[in-house]
């Protein structure tokens, strides 16, 4: 099954610790076989800044 970059989407919680600027990024890993292998990067999205208060 082949997934195109605009069909993918990931739903993510996370507990900031402190007050600031947070920054996320997305990368999404394929493999070169069909049970493992090496990683490499296939798709990493823009930097997403959140400000905590």
């Amino acid at each position: 099954m082949t997934v195109g970059a605009s069909e993918a989407k990931v739903d993510v919680r996370v507990k900031a610790g402190h007050r600031g600027v947070l920054q996320f990024r997305g990368v999404l890993y394929g493999v070169d076989g069909p049970r493992g292998g090496h990683p490499r990067v296939d798709i990493t999205t823009q930097t997403r800044t959140v400000h905590v208060r």
